[in-house]
């Protein structure tokens, strides 16, 4: 089965050209540059004021960051627990009795 979105993209596709209808293109709106951007930094003002407006996302960004790491660091030492605890018959009734 075919997506409907697929077919309406390849019958408009089809249509537009032989309709003579004109459709604007990336082309139309301005030449393309013809390499990549050079990397710099932002033209931001390094004032209290920046500071200020960007601390709380920063600070939350980075305290959601330890607390995503934390929490994987310890679901890794629990499991690593639990398969310390298991006898060696729990272990060949985990793996199908292999």
């Amino acid at each position: 089965m075919v997506p409907a979105p697929l077919v309406s993209i390849a019958i408009l596709t089809a249509v537009t050209p032989g309709a003579g209808l004109a459709v604007p293109t990336v082309g139309n709106k301005g030449g393309l540059p013809s390499s990549l951007p050079v990397p710099g930094l932002p033209d931001v003002p390094f004032t209290l004021g920046t500071l200020t407006l960007i601390a709380p996302y920063a600070l939350t960004f980075a305290r959601r960051a330890l607390h995503a790491r934390h929490a994987r660091q310890e679901g890794h030492r629990r499991r690593a627990q639990q398969a310390q605890r298991r006898t060696p018959q729990e272990a060949g009734q985990l793996s199908g009795g292999r």
